[in-house]
């Protein structure tokens, strides 16, 4: 029997051996959670009536997928890790990936929020476009749930419709309902500049070129208050 000393020793290397393993343990799973806050789809908008938003899909196997083109398919896919407030890309595929090349981002999330702030990446084009803010696709629904329920209770009411229709149309893709409700607003209120600017990048989104320049100068007519930004558009798509 090994004297008492020599007991007591061996278990307090017992004891800190598994220790330090249960530690790793449970290092290695908070590392293999720690991305949980970000999964989900985010989208970001951008001012670019041909590309007005950008779709990134976190999902929990630390995958992702972008549709960079606003066309409902991912030209860019590959993994993602999160450690601390670093978040790292690495594009494995899609017509648009800079391939096996690392993006860092330092990551800040707040609710429905992802800021993505570059730190390093050698691809300027991926840079530019994951920068900036994020929102969580959920919160969009749950907007439109909530101009809904507005406009049950106040179904003369203009804006609310116009304020739906671009949450159905810009972030969730329902162009028939968005253009449905664009088309109730400016009924209810024939002189709404704002409804006829967000129906002619409604019409834009399915090609209906013509009747986008026409919402267009309907809305530099009334007045639209952003109209720098309308005669931007159309200088660019109209003329």
């Amino acid at each position: 029997m090994l004297p008492g000393k020599f007991r007591w020793k061996l278990l307090a290397i017992l004891i800190l051996t598994l220790a330090l393993l249960s530690c790793s343990k449970k290092r290695e799973e908070t590392e293999q959670h720690s991305s949980v806050w970000v999964v989900g789809t985010w989208v970001k908008t951008t001012e670019d009536a041909e590309i007005p938003i950008l779709i990134l899909k976190l999902k929990p196997d630390s995958t992702f997928g972008a549709d960079m083109i606003d066309d409902d398919e991912l030209e860019v896919y590959g993994t993602y890790s999160v450690k601390g407030n670093v978040m790292t890309f690495t594009d494995k595929g899609g017509d648009y990936a800079c391939l096996n090349k690392q993006g860092i981002y330092e990551v800040l999330g707040f609710e429905d929020e992802l800021i993505l702030k570059l730190l390093e990446d050698p691809c300027a084009g991926r840079g530019e476009q994951m920068k900036g803010t994020w929102i969580n696709l959920q919160r969009y629904q749950r907007e439109i749930d909530r101009f809904t329920l507005l406009i049950q209770n106040n179904p003369l009411n203009a804006a609310f419709y116009e304020n739906r229709a671009t949450y159905r149309g810009l972030f969730l893709k329902d162009l028939d309902g968005a253009m449905e409700d664009y088309n109730k607003a400016i009924e209810l209120n024939p002189n709404f500049a704002q409804a006829y600017f967000n129906r002619g990048l409604a019409r834009y989104s399915i090609q209906d070129k013509e009747g986008a320049c026409q919402d267009w100068h309907t809305a530099l007519e009334l007045g639209f208050s952003e109209r720098e930004g309308v005669e931007g558009f159309v200088a660019t798509y109209c003329e």
